[in-house]
């Protein structure tokens, strides 16, 4: 049975833009930029990686002076804001250590003295991970193989997990926070119980070592994660925490070259997925312990260094606005609505539930071993500056303040009611001007019977104020009925926009690819033309070889006869020197020293054929 969509023709939509600044460039797998409901972050290029940008709503437009974090004395490798604490913000560095920031709500000034450090590490801290419902707990990754979990409040890690031979590349708190899901540099997936300070589950997922990515999908048992096949494809993944020995590969996932983020709505059950470099983010609908790829992706225009998603809180509900996200380019950062258009902008219950405002744990509390939700509220009572505005539409107020004007006029004041304008019929010019002939005869009439026209008279205007009532309450229908049909061809307009701009880009990669291509067919070329090239040298050389070879074996034929010769002249002076031994031939009548010549010449002929 196919899958039916909750939530369909969502699209993006521009909410605020910052122009003319210069965040750092670089690769990088991780976020690089976060925002909330007060303030967007980003490291900026001028502080070599050190130093965090920050900019409130109230500075959009060209940004003339960005306020300055100093942070740290090497490179930024991780940020986030903390959960509820908009004025706050947490950075990790190179340099081993945690440092917590007060931002002013106005940001008029530069920062260079923290809130508190955590130190502890022995090297970078690549990874923080702010606990969602315990204030004051803090988890971190670092390159010397261990997770920490900290008491922000007191400055100390109260936990430490030590891997031993890996480093984390994710970490991610579960819904109600009592366990974490990492993942690491050996392809492995690790669930973490902090508290236990043990592994509770590893499994592998994919199969290369590029970066993994985890999310869990709210509070449910199943989480999913991102990563690459052997052939460097995306992969998404979704698991059971309660049997990790199978997933369930979803469908969906384009093969563009960069790391995928995870971001799970669990009020909606909508799982968003993005990339570095690229122009869209990719919806995916979680119901009923399934997870399927949504109808349409959306469109959020121009590829990214990197995006940030806001808290639920920081989105207006009563612009339909479902997500907000931030994302940052080369010149500028922009934030984003994604809206799901409706017919009416009053506040939608099934789209806001409650939604977490507040801590639901002390620091204390959960590392005694409770777990609680975070506190909740209502959306419809939440009053947040960079909402657009929190009244019903004008049309609605003015359609209520219509329909009071008449009925105060008819019930106060029957004999003299106001017709509403509108074009006059013949029917309604000829009661005009029976009623002015009456009124110039009414001195003639006797009081009972100008009473009763009167009375006819009332019953004449009640009747066309029944009637104007009606026709009022037919436009206003009509006029409901065509609004919803240019919202309905707005967002059918944008869903074919974003199709459009989806298949534009589908068509630049498909020249990029074939572009890719062609080069590599013209370099299988040129390897066949050396590969012809070197062939042909190979046969001359083999050639060259088979006559040294031939000629070789002449010169050895030739060596091994003169061999043979001297063998025998050897043999030959043996004999004549066992002959005369034996005769005892006196050496009287032979010259001594001829006979000393004749041994040493033997004696130089056998060593040069022992020589050869």
């Amino acid at each position: 049975m196919a899958q039916k969509f909750r939530f369909r023709n969502l699209f993006a939509k521009s909410h605020t833009r910052w122009e003319d600044i210069q965040p750092l460039g670089g690769a990088t797998d991780g976020f690089i930029i976060a925002g909330n409901s007060k303030f967007i972050a980003f490291p900026l290029q001028g502080g070599m990686g050190s130093t965090l940008g920050v900019l409130n709503y109230k500075q959009s437009g060209r940004v003339k002076q960005i306020s300055q974090i100093r942070a740290h004395s090497s490179h930024i490798t991780d940020f986030k804001f903390l959960p509820y604490e908009e004025n706050t913000v947490a950075t990790a560095s190179q340099d081993a250590t945690i440092k917590f920031w007060h931002i002013e709500d106005d940001n008029s000034k530069d920062i260079d003295t923290p809130l508190t450090t955590l130190s502890g590490h022995a090297l970078k801290v690549n990874l923080i991970a702010p606990h969602n419902s315990a204030k004051g707990i803090l988890a971190s990754a670092s390159y010397d193989k261990t997770v920490k979990v900290w008491n922000t409040e007191e400055s100390k890690d109260i936990l430490t997990i030590n891997q031993g031979s890996n480093y984390a590349l994710c970490l991610e708190w579960s819904h109600e926070g009592s366990i974490l899901g990492s993942t690491w540099n050996d392809k492995q997936i690790r669930i973490i119980d902090p508290r236990y300070q043990t592994f509770v589950k590893e499994f592998g997922a994919h199969q290369s070592y590029r970066a993994q990515k985890l999310a869990f999908l709210g509070n449910t048992s199943h989480f999913i994660t991102t990563g690459f096949d052997q052939l460097q494809k995306r992969q998404l993944f979704l698991w059971d925490i309660r049997n990790t020995s199978s997933n369930i590969k979803v469908e969906g996932c384009s093969q563009a070259q960069g790391v995928l983020h995870p971001y799970y709505d669990s009020d909606l059950g909508i799982l968003y997925l993005n990339g570095k470099g690229e122009g869209l983010v990719r919806l995916f609908e979680y119901q009923n312990g399934t997870l399927t790829t949504h109808q349409n992706d959306v469109m959020v225009t121009d590829t990214t260094k990197g995006y940030g998603f806001l808290p639920k809180y920081a989105v207006d509900p009563y612009q339909n606005e479902v997500c907000r996200l931030v994302k940052l380019c080369s010149k500028y950062a922009e934030a984003v609505s994604i809206i799901y258009p409706r017919r009416s902008q009053d506040f939608q219950e099934d789209l806001y539930p409650d939604c977490s405002i507040d801590f639901g744990l002390t620091a204390e509390q959960w590392a005694a071993g409770q777990n609680a939700q975070p506190k909740v509220a209502s959306m419809k009572d939440l009053k947040l500056s960079n909402h657009t505005h929190h009244t019903k539409p004008a049309a609605s107020t003015h359609s209520q303040t219509l329909s009071h004007q008449f009925h105060h006029t008819a019930t106060t004041n029957t004999t003299n009611v106001t017709q509403p304008q509108r074009k006059p019929s013949n029917t309604q010019t000829s009661h005009t001007t029976h009623h002015v002939k009456i009124e110039a005869k009414v001195e003639d009439i006797p009081e009972k019977e100008n009473n009763h026209l009167n009375t006819q008279q009332q019953e004449i205007n009640h009747q066309q104020l029944q009637k104007a009532v009606e026709e009022n309450k037919q436009f206003q229908a009509k006029n409901e009925s065509l609004e919803n049909d240019l919202t309905q061809q707005d967002a059918e307009i944008a869903e074919l926009k974003s199709q459009v701009e989806y298949l534009h880009l589908q068509v630049q990669e498909r020249i990029q690819n074939e572009q890719t291509v062609s080069s590599l067919t013209q370099e299988v070329e040129k390897l066949k033309q050396n590969l012809i090239e070197s062939e042909t040298q190979n046969n001359e050389l083999k050639e060259h070889l088979q006559q040294q070879a031939i000629t070789f074996k002449q010169e050895n034929e030739q060596l091994n006869q003169q061999l043979q010769e001297f063998k025998q002249k050897y043999q030959d002076c043996i004999q004549l020197v066992q002959t005369l031994s034996q005769q005892q031939i006196s050496a009287e009548g032979i010259e001594h020293d001829q006979l000393l010549s004749a041994v040493k010449a033997l004696a130089e002929k056998d060593e040069q054929n022992s020589q050869l």
